[in-house]
């Protein structure tokens, strides 16, 4: 990808719950599995039908309510709420910086993204209005976010200190 004025900086995938009317086809939900053990982690399943409003009690009891996904950063001070860049509708494209190749995300991403970088992925930003007023404007190629995970020096030094 070569492209001026653009920077990767590192961002966290936040999972939020959200109650909405009536459950639709290709709502996200999450599963803790093994809880309480060391081998503990989270994983996202897309609903693969609509469930009928008869059924969405009983469906919310058993399996929570649905989930979206946003990026935000961290701000200095951690009493304060961290800055939503972007939400799940702005999601596009996953770029593989090894491969110089670019495919739509997809749940499997998405867990990739939580199981096995602590949900820190890199988002592709327009350098010039970050260095001058420190505003994050994500370049976009048809109209969607492009992201990246984290580069291996990065991570490994994360995870060595």
């Amino acid at each position: 990808m070569e492209k001026d004025d653009v920077m990767w900086i590192e961002t966290n995938l936040k999972i939020s719950f959200y109650q909405p009317d009536k459950l639709e086809r290709g709502a996200w939900f999450v599963n803790s599995l093994y809880p309480g053990t060391n081998r503990e982690f989270v994983e996202l399943w897309e609903l693969d039908e609509d469930i009928p409003e008869s059924g969405y009690e009983d469906f919310t009891r058993i399996n929570g309510y649905p989930v979206e996904i946003l990026l935000t950063i961290e701000k200095q001070n951690p009493d304060e709420p961290d800055d939503i860049i972007v939400f799940a509708e702005d999601f596009g494209w996953m770029y593989d910086t090894e491969e110089e190749l670019m495919e739509l995300i997809t749940i499997k991403h998405i867990n990739n993204i939580i199981q096995n970088y602590g949900g820190k992925v890199f988002l592709l930003i327009d350098e010039s209005y970050y260095n001058d007023e420190e505003e994050i404007v994500p370049e976009r190629e048809s109209n969607l976010i492009i992201l990246t995970y984290p580069f291996e020096e990065e991570y490994e030094e994360e995870f060595e200190d």
